[in-house]
């Protein structure tokens, strides 16, 4: 049986403190706000394929590893953009070949990361 599935993707956050959060993402991470209703804010990533949703709730999300990882075409300067801005980044790290990543944290300290690829 075929699910039919059309490749769109959601991302759910949830945030205590939601419209800090939405202002947070908008401003420390330049993400477009696709649509905003109250206690649901979702974000577009890229176009309509993939987007990121933060809820209102009193739920925890995971803190031991990140569930949005988003990619950097520089990964480098992703890492000092962030860091600039005061947001707490862990080191950038380059486990293998040319494949770089970063976790930082919103400011709620949920654990999200950045990776890319670099030969320099």
């Amino acid at each position: 049986m075929n699910l039919s599935l059309n490749g769109k993707v959601v991302i759910w956050l949830h945030v205590s403190r939601f419209e800090e959060a939405v202002e947070w993402y908008k401003e420390y991470l330049g993400l477009q706000l696709a649509d905003n209703m109250g206690d649901i804010a979702f974000f577009r990533l890229n176009d309509d394929l993939t987007k990121l949703a933060l809820v209102k709730s009193n739920l925890d999300n995971p803190k031991t590893h990140a569930v949005l990882d988003l990619q950097s075409d520089n990964i480098k300067k992703a890492y000092q953009l962030l860091k600039g801005r005061g947001v707490r980044v862990d080191d950038l790290e380059n486990p293998y070949w040319v494949y770089h990543e970063f976790h930082f944290y919103d400011l709620e300290g949920n654990k999200l990361r950045i990776h890319g690829f670099s030969n320099d």
